[in-house]
């Protein structure tokens, strides 16, 4: 969930800004930025308020990179568990079928 506001001083990003930019101009407030204010105030308001980049960024990034996988991973998993479903679904119709015919036939 995401809220956005502002009010004359602060408007939404412009698309031609960068992006450590458009995140210090945003208003929006995501819950990575919750926990990261709630761990250490200080940093967040360096990086948010004042713009100073995470001297930590090769290690942000691989983090980020771990929650794309990671998020990947869980969308595959979910069609899978979709493929699964229809799979099962598939067969319960042909052992119902088998068992109509079968009774038929006798």
């Amino acid at each position: 969930m995401q809220l956005e506001f502002w009010n004359d001083e602060t408007k939404p990003a412009a698309a031609s800004e960068g992006k450590a930019e458009k995140r210090r101009n945003s208003r929006v407030i995501r819950a990575s930025e919750i926990g990261e204010y709630l761990y250490c105030q200080r940093a967040w308001w360096l990086g948010r308020v004042k713009g100073v980049e995470n001297a930590n960024r090769a290690a942000m990034e691989a983090g980020i990179a771990r929650h794309r996988a990671h998020g990947e991973t869980l969308q595959r998993a979910a069609w899978l568990q979709t493929a699964a479903l229809v799979c099962a679904a598939v067969a319960l119709l042909v052992g119902v079928l088998i068992i109509v015919v079968w009774l038929g036939a006798r």
